[in-house]
């Protein structure tokens, strides 16, 4: 009969699991990025950043940023409240000790129903009024352990060890970010500086025209118009200086903001002729992602808990059984209550509670989770997808850049060449003010944008490394 017991039981045991494990699916994960013909078998994400990055200013910068920036330190403290809450879930597998040291006393009168207390009064003579009717000192240690027949404790355990990676990979997340942004804001303010020069440049070469021209007016050779007009090139030229200026001082405080400071200086060396990356682009595949891109890896980790909370809410509608124990010092006398022999006591229990109607708390919670679960599988799927999408989109963006940077090389080597044959010709009277002006103002335009497209390039490849996980290590 126990045995039939046993196995009917067990049945139930078997037929109320609870357990559903996370499995990854990357069966529609594609091969290659796009444009990508043949599978890379290096990536650019495993290399360290102090490797990637060859400035030493640069290097110097990302350091501080990374043990200063405010954020990331935030994020810090992160791991260490979720590390506290695991400690906590692995304590539920151990018995809670508690104790609540107690005194009860009754005192009556004789017309009452109740009697002296003759352990307390012994051969003393009892009082009609307020006599000690009982008196109690109790000092308990009461502990309870929960068995997790169900496995509830162990996927609390498991959920909040996933939430632990996942806090992990955001922190990684955020570096990654951090280092990419203090890089590209760096370049910006080399870019600008070089363009500062350029503006400087024309601000003389503008000036030289202008000086020219008054020699001309006085000559006879132009009129007073043809001073105006380069006058107020001159001034656009002018006006140029402090627009830079003003973009370098909101780099640089942004730069320092980066690294946790207040606004200042930033210190480098204007110059960003050995500033250039690989030229071959090693992407590795789709399926690196899964391993370099901490921002995946956390939502991967995120949808691990909630495949966990799910099934805690779900043994949350099954019996618990607890198990009880009291052990302790009882006694009506205090004088002799911590004397063991006579005062020692031991209770044991056990209680299976079963939740029959909880006003629909638990069938709504485990709803909840498993609307939750379906909300993470499809933001780690939206993530993935997205980050695909980003490094097929930077390649592409490397890859058409440097094209641009071509055909601007050239198309600011014929301005600059036409600015010279302009000047040559304006002094020898064969090409009027307005030749030289718009020569200049076109050289200028073209330079300009010669710099910002190497700045396109240099954003591009640390947003590649950025997007295929790189950064973090």
């Amino acid at each position: 009969m126990k045995t039939k017991i046993f196995i009917i039981l067990l049945i139930l045991v078997s037929a109320c699991k609870v357990k559903q494990e996370y499995v990854r699916d990357t069966s529609n994960l594609p091969e290659n990025f796009r444009n990508q013909v043949v599978k890379d078998t290096l990536n650019v994400a495993n290399i360290p950043w102090k490797k990637f990055f060859k400035d030493s200013l640069l290097v110097a910068l990302i350091d501080t940023a990374l043990s200063e920036n405010i954020p990331l330190n935030i994020a810090a403290r992160d791991i260490l409240i979720v590390q506290e809450q695991l400690l906590q879930k692995k304590a539920n597998f151990f018995p809670t000790l508690t104790t609540s040291p107690e005194f009860y006393g009754e005192n009556h009168s004789v017309n009452r129903y109740s009697s002296p207390n003759s352990k307390y009064y012994k051969d003393k003579e009892i009082p009609d009024f307020m006599f000690v009717s009982r008196r109690q000192y109790l000092i308990p240690f009461r502990s309870t352990w929960e068995a997790d027949i169900w496995g509830k404790l162990a996927r609390m355990k498991e959920s909040t060890q996933a939430k632990l990676a996942g806090t992990l990979a955001e922190y990684q997340a955020l570096q990654t970010d951090l280092v990419a942004e203090v890089a590209i804001s760096y370049y910006n303010l080399l870019v600008l500086d070089e363009q500062l020069k350029v503006a400087q440049t024309n601000l003389a070469l503008t000036q030289n025209t202008l000086d020219l021209t008054k020699l001309q007016f006085k000559a006879g050779m132009v009129t007073s118009l043809a001073i105006q007009q380069t006058e107020n090139q001159l001034l656009n030229a002018t006006a140029l200086i402090p627009k830079i200026q003003r973009e370098i001082n909101r780099e640089e405080n942004y730069l320092k903001s980066l690294m946790g400071q207040f606004p200042g200086k930033i210190n480098r060396e204007p110059n960003l002729d050995g500033e250039r990356f690989s030229e071959k682009i090693f992407t590795g595949t789709p399926m690196d992602l899964l391993r370099n891109r901490p921002d995946i890896q956390a939502d991967e980790y995120n949808l691990i808990a909630a495949y966990a909370d799910a099934d805690v809410a779900k043994a949350n509608r099954y019996p618990t059984l607890a198990l009880k124990a009291d052990l302790g010092l009882d006694s009506q006398i205090f004088g002799v209550l911590f004397n063991p022999i006579g005062s020692l006591y031991a209770t044991f229990s056990s209680s299976l509670l079963t939740p029959i109607f909880q006003n629909r708390k638990l069938k709504t919670a485990e709803n909840i989770a498993k609307i939750e679960k379906s909300q993470a599988a499809d933001q780690f799927r939206n993530t993935l997808v997205k980050a695909v999408k980003e490094v097929s989109d930077e390649v592409n963006n490397i890859e058409k850049l440097e094209e641009e940077y071509l055909i601007a090389s050239e198309r600011l080597a014929n301005a600059k060449k036409a600015v010279q044959n302009a000047a040559l010709l304006y002094k020898s009277g064969m090409a009027n003010y307005l030749e030289v002006i718009n020569a200049q103002s076109n050289a200028l335009n073209n330079e300009m944008a010669l710099f910002d497209i190497r700045l396109d390039i240099l954003t591009a490849n640390i947003q590649l490394y950025r997007k295929l996980g790189g950064g973090w290590n």
